[in-house]
């Protein structure tokens, strides 16, 4: 990640993103028009490179190949076993060709290739076959120059990474594909005021399926592909960023930020949408004391005319106990997004933005699916969390996390998926987790997460406890 976009907090009792990697037979079935968009695409990143480059003697080059192993079991965790669903059982294999060129200490490229076939045991889904391939596709080709024509002002400019704080609203830009890539079509400007305070001017575009650069892919339909490509988000997005940062003394940072974000049409319930971000995020470090908060709030409107707005934010504390043995780290917090009250005209849900993956839990994300209609959308949440970070060793860690879950608001949800809430309750329920790591050296690395769910009285009495497993391993050639 790129060091402008590291959170600024130093102690990390415990994490709530997982393990991501930097996160054929096929057709070429590029359309004609977004294949000319690519083409103009590649040579304004190739243009500005050279651009930026006035000595080549300094040129440098590294390649490599990264595999990403998983498997993962899936039980209850779209319907609470209500549905009788098939389990999901399957592994996934990522490999991903990776080239970085650095013309000078000022400007460079960044390009990844990659592709991420799955083989099912079994699953309730019938478009997931036993084995299905998967697309090859750009998941980075990005260009970097810093201090571009003699200003404080560093660019990034392509296919790239984003993440702002503690990922609670810009981290996955191609949410449906469950972790296989987070990439966003992206122009980023940082302008550097001075050593502690700097602007990040952010433009994102990102389309539902690949259109922007040339995907090679099998002749494939189904829920998650269009035009035989792999679906990546529920619609085509675009936004602009503005993200602060100021720090003061040694131990606090602010990060105030403005977001505005155009959502295409879902669906009937889920028409076009434009709306306004405002929050502010603040970390205060003073070993062995970490405090950490954030708060937003949303207001625009759909197509149509009706208004769109919602209450976003968490609060966390944390210690290290840094003289005890495995040097453990103990926090404690609160999430808050707002629900929609089904009483009044506006929808008052928070919309998760670019944040809707893995953040607090791979087992509860898939739960909104089915009450929201769109998946990983975390909305109308209350969350308490308490977690315990053990460091066996420098290269293995153990965190242990209790999460109870309330909904601000009561569902009225009819039609399929009704006998999954008891549209009555607010307890959602309560969400154990267990993660191991460990880093074999450098080039390799593991993890295992397990995940159990036992539901209140928000979901109907005939739901039954959910649970996740995933092994992943990752190594780096």
């Amino acid at each position: 990640m790129h060091s402008a976009c590291k959170p600024a907090c130093k102690m990390q009792p415990s994490s709530f993103i997982y393990f991501h990697d930097r996160g054929y037979t096929g057709l070429f079935m590029t359309e004609r028009k977004h294949a000319v968009k690519g083409r103009r695409l590649l040579f304004a990143l190739l243009l500005l490179l050279l651009s930026a480059s006035s000595s080549f003697a300094d040129m440098k080059a590294d390649y490599g190949v990264d595999l990403r192993l998983r498997y993962e079991y899936w039980k209850g965790v779209f319907d609470m076993g209500t549905l009788k669903l098939e389990d999901e059982n399957f592994g996934r294999l990522k490999t991903s060709f990776w080239g970085r060129l650095d013309i000078n200490e000022h400007s460079g490229a960044y390009l990844r290739i990659s592709s991420e076939p799955r083989y099912y045991i079994s699953s309730s889904s019938p478009d997931n076959e036993s084995f299905e391939q998967d697309e090859i596709f750009f998941e980075s080709l990005y260009v970097d120059v810093k201090n571009a024509a003699g200003l404080p002002v560093d660019l990034r400019i392509g296919r790239q990474d984003l993440q702002y704080g503690d990922g609670f609203l810009i981290y996955d830009g191609a949410p449906v594909t469950s972790d296989r890539t987070k990439y966003f079509n992206a122009a980023k400007a940082t302008w550097k005021i001075s050593r502690n305070t700097s602007i990040d001017f952010v433009y994102i575009y990102n389309t539902m399926t690949d259109r922007l650069l040339p995907v090679i892919h099998p002749s494939k339909t189904g829920r998650f592909y269009k035009d035989n490509k792999r679906i990546l988000t529920s619609s085509d997005e675009e936004a602009f960023v503005l993200y602060g940062r100021r720090r003061i003394g040694e131990s606090f940072t602010i990060e105030p930020y403005y977001i505005y974000k155009r959502e295409n049409k879902i669906d009937l319930n889920n028409p076009e949408l434009e709306l306004n971000t405002i929050g502010g995020r603040a970390v205060c470090n003073s070993y062995p004391w970490q405090l950490k908060g954030e708060y937003a709030r949303q207001f625009g409107q759909y197509k149509g005319g009706r208004k769109r707005k919602g209450t976003g934010g968490n609060v966390f504390v944390g210690r290290s106990l840094g003289g005890v043995m495995w040097k453990p780290g103990i926090e404690a917090g609160y999430v808050y997004m707002s629900g929609d009250d089904p009483g009044s005209k506006a929808n008052e849900s928070w919309d998760p933005l670019f944040s809707r993956y893995r953040w607090i839990s791979g087992l509860y994300k898939y739960a909104f699916s089915r009450e929201t209609g769109i998946g990983s959308y975390w909305t109308n949440l209350a969350l308490y969390r308490i977690s315990v970070l053990l460091n066996f060793t420098p290269a293995t860690k153990l965190s242990l996390a209790y999460n109870y879950l309330r909904a601000n608001e009561q569902t009225k949800i009819t039609g399929p998926f009704a006998a999954i809430f008891s549209n009555k309750g607010k307890e959602r329920g309560h969400l154990q987790q267990v993660l191991l790591s460990h880093e074999f050296n450098k080039g390799i690395r593991s993890l295992l997460i397990f995940e159990y769910f036992k539901p209140g009285n928000f979901y109907s009495k005939s739901a039954g406890d959910a649970s996740y497993l995933a092994l992943m391993v990752q190594i780096g050639l």
